[in-house]
C-alpha cells in the first residue's frame, strides 16, 4: 500500500486503514473489488477496443465504433501527480463522454488515495462543478 500513497500525504489514508480493513470483512465488498479489477484487466480491455477504431490519414483519429457514450456530465478526479504525468486523462476521457468532461489533477503529491490524501481540494473542486450542472 505504501507505493499507492504520496510520501507527503500517505499518513492520512493509513488512519482511514481501520476503515477499509472493516468494509474488506464483507463479502460483498472483496468480491466486487475483485470484480472491478478482473474487468479492468479483461473485458473492460475489449469493450474498449470494440468501442474504439483508429483510422490513419495525415493523423491518428481515434473515433467511437460503437457509440457508446457517457451521456451525463462527468467529473474527473485524478491525482495529477501520478496518472496525469503519464496521460492527458481529459482527452482520454473525452472519447468516451458524449457531454462535457471537467478533469481535474489533484495536486500537491496526492497518490492513489486522493480523496484521504487532499479531502478539502477534491471537496472543493466538486462542489464547484455541481454548481455547473
Amino acid at each position: 500500500m505504501g507505493r499507492w500513497v504520496s510520501q507527503k500525504h500517505g499518513h492520512k489514508v493509513l488512519e482511514q486503514l481501520e476503515t477499509y480493513i472493516d468494509a474488506y470483512k464483507n463479502e460483498g465488498v472483496v468480491r466486487g473489488a475483485c470484480e472491478d479489477y478482473r474487468a479492468g484487466a479483461t473485458i473492460d480491455v475489449e469493450n474498449e477496443k470494440a468501442d474504439l477504431v483508429l483510422s490513419i490519414e495525415t493523423t491518428i483519429l481515434i473515433t467511437q465504433k460503437e457509440g457508446r457514450y457517457v451521456e451525463v456530465p462527468t467529473l474527473l478526479l485524478y491525482s495529477a501527480a501520478n496518472l496525469g504525468t503519464r496521460y492527458n486523462m481529459k482527452e482520454i476521457w473525452e472519447k468516451f463522454v458524449n457531454n462535457k468532461v471537467t478533469a481535474h489533477g489533484v495536486g500537491d503529491g496526492a497518490g492513489h488515495f486522493i480523496n484521504e490524501e487532499r479531502p478539502e481540494e477534491c471537496t472543493e473542486v466538486l462542489l464547484e462543478w455541481l454548481k455547473t450542472i
